[in-house]
Parts: C-alpha cells; structure tokens; sequence
C-alpha cells in the first residue's frame, strides 16, 4: 500500500514539475515578442521621480515619429542600439536643462518584469528585452511600459502595430482570459535565475 501511495504522489510531482515547465516555456515565448522600456530614478524623492518623468516624456516625444514606424521587435533593437548613444545623450541634457545634477546611463538589457495588467489584458511575470535608463545611483522606484509593439509609449502615436499583429490569436486569447493568477515559488526561483 505504501508502494501506491508513494508512486502516485510521485506522479503527482512529477506531473505538477511538467505543468511548471510548460507554463515557463509559454512566458518565455510571449516575452520574446516584446521590448520594454525602464526607467529607473536616482532615488525615490519625489523630486527624482519627478525628473524621471521629464526624461521619459522627452525620450517619448523626440522619438514618437521613430517608435512609430517600427514593425517587429528585431527593429525595435536595431533602431535602439544604432540611437543609444543619441538617447543617451538626449536623457542627459534633459536633466541638465532641468538643472539636475546626476547623469543618467543607456543600455539595452535584458530584464526582470513584473506581471503587468493593462486595460484588456495582462503580461506575465518574465525576462523581456528593454531600453533601461539608469538616472544617478538608480536606486528609486523604475517605469516600465511596453515600447514595442507601441502599447504605451504614446497615446497620441499613430501606429499600425497592434497587440494582434505581434501574438499569435491563442496569444492573445491567453494574455486577454480573465482568470485566477496562481503563483509558484519554484516558478519564480527559475524566473529570477
């Protein structure tokens, strides 16, 4: 009887442990499909906050007509790492005109994101692609959106790219489902990793 008992609860683990490993692979599929953006402030006085903003609204609006006409996330890169510099520069004599002493860095990374939940759906928790601006020590709290496809770079951008045209319709019909969000400790271990 012990026999049974321990073959069907290791069944049971090692059932659970595939279950784990497909919803990570799914994340995984669904975060290569988009860059991100993350801005993170000197410190989280609301002064640096402040300035974080007047660097992300700055970058936004030199760079709308640009961010715009990119239609896949492979340009989306391209276009980031041939202007980084150009960014880069562009964040530093915001502050500067702003009479902000700390300088601000520009890298394409990747990242750790949080879960994110938007109007009509939700992004998982997962590494993604991302334009990150470190303003001074960048120890403050970050911004984060999604830069490409566009979804919050801009309401006022006029853009093709829709959510639709970078998922698959199962995709969409994943991240738009309205359902209970269960969370893994082993799920998140793996994530940071």
């Amino acid at each position: 009887m012990k026999r049974i008992i321990a073959s069907i609860l290791l069944g049971l683990l090692f059932t659970g442990c595939f279950s784990l490993i497909s919803v990570y692979s799914q994340n995984e599929a669904l975060c290569d499909k988009f860059v991100r953006v993350h801005i993170i402030a000197h410190s989280n006085s609301p002064y640096d906050q402040h300035m974080k903003y007047i660097v992300r609204d700055e970058i936004f609006r030199a760079y709308e007509a640009s961010f715009s006409k990119l239609h896949s996330k492979r340009e989306t890169l391209h276009f980031l790492e041939e202007n980084l510099s150009d960014i880069e520069s562009l964040a530093n004599r915001t502050l500067a005109a702003n009479g902000y002493n700390n300088r601000a860095s520009a890298s394409i990374s990747r990242g750790t994101f949080p879960q994110k939940n938007y109007e009509n759906f939700t992004l998982p928790a997962g590494d993604y692609d991302a334009l990150k601006i470190v303003i001074g020590s960048g120890e403050g709290m970050n911004f984060f959106c999604v830069m490409f496809p566009p979804l919050c770079v801009s309401p006022s951008m006029d853009t093709d790219i829709k959510i639709n045209d970078v998922l698959t319709e199962n995709e969409v019909e994943e991240i738009s489902e309205t359902k209970p969000v269960f969370k893994f400790k082993l799920l998140e271990w793996l994530n940071r990793t």
